[in-house]
C-alpha cells in the first residue's frame, strides 16, 4: 500500500484532479508534489526509488522530470507538463498521460521487466 498525504492539487504533468483506473493514483507527497501514477511511471526520467512512500518513485527524480515538462507540449491539449514520448528516436510527439489514450497511443507496460513505453498512433505496432 502507498503511503501518501492528502490531494493539495491538480497533476504536475497534465494539471488534472481527477482520479480514476486509467490515471492512477493521484499521489501527494510531502513536499506537496502531486501526480498520477501513470503520469510518473511512463515519464522516461522518473526512476524507482526503495520506498512505498509516493508510489515508490524517487522524489528528485519526478522534480527533475516536472521541471523538464515545463518545456514540452501535448501533442493533443497543447499545454505544457507532456513528459511522454513516442518510443521512435526521430518522433518528436509527446503526450500526458491521458492525452495519449485519447489520441490512440499505444502503451507497453511489463511491470517484471520494468519496462513503460509509447508509441504514438503513427508508429503503434
Amino acid at each position: 500500500m502507498s503511503t501518501s498525504k492528502p490531494v493539495l492539487g491538480p497533476c504536475a504533468f497534465c494539471h488534472q484532479l481527477e482520479q480514476n483506473p486509467d490515471t492512477g493514483l493521484l499521489l501527494t507527497n510531502e513536499d506537496g508534489i502531486t501526480a498520477h501514477f501513470n503520469c510518473m511511471i511512463f515519464s522516461p526520467e522518473v526512476i524507482s526509488a526503495p520506498t512505498k512512500k509516493f508510489g515508490g518513485f524517487d522524489i528528485p527524480s519526478v522534480k527533475k522530470e516536472i521541471k523538464r515538462g515545463i518545456k514540452t507540449i501535448c501533442r493533443v491539449c497543447r499545454k505544457n507538463g507532456a513528459t511522454i514520448g513516442c518510443n521512435v528516436k526521430q518522433c518528436r510527439k509527446t503526450y500526458h498521460y491521458m492525452c495519449g489514450k485519447k489520441d490512440g497511443a499505444e502503451f507497453i507496460e511489463s511491470e517484471e521487466k520494468q519496462v513503460y513505453l509509447i508509441y504514438c498512433k503513427k508508429h503503434k505496432h
